[in-house]
């Protein structure tokens, strides 16, 4: 229960202009256009820094696959000079 007043207080019922009013939601939509635009570049942030690591995954990937390849060709190279020469060797020896 509220407090009874005596007579001869009274209550002060301030309103706003509308002025104020539109103040105040100008204020306001600035507030949530920050916000927002806090919470788009957080998100950004995420994308890049998720983009990177998958960029850094592919290019892993991709280096491990040429020097793969690059191992097999050298193996096969050898092979092929390699196993002529030795037979060709053990005939001599």
């Amino acid at each position: 229960m509220s407090p009874r007043l005596k007579k001869s207080q009274s209550v002060k019922i301030s309103l706003i202009s509308p002025n104020e009013a539109k103040a105040l939601v100008e204020k306001e939509r600035h507030r949530r256009r920050l916000l927002r635009l806090q919470q788009m570049r957080e998100q950004d942030k995420a994308r890049s820094q998720l983009n990177g690591h998958l960029i850094r995954d592919m290019k892993d990937q991709l280096m491990k696959a040429v020097a793969e390849n690059i191992a097999e060709t050298v193996r096969q190279a050898y092979r092929i000079e390699v196993v002529p020469v030795a037979s060709t060797l053990n005939g001599v020896v």
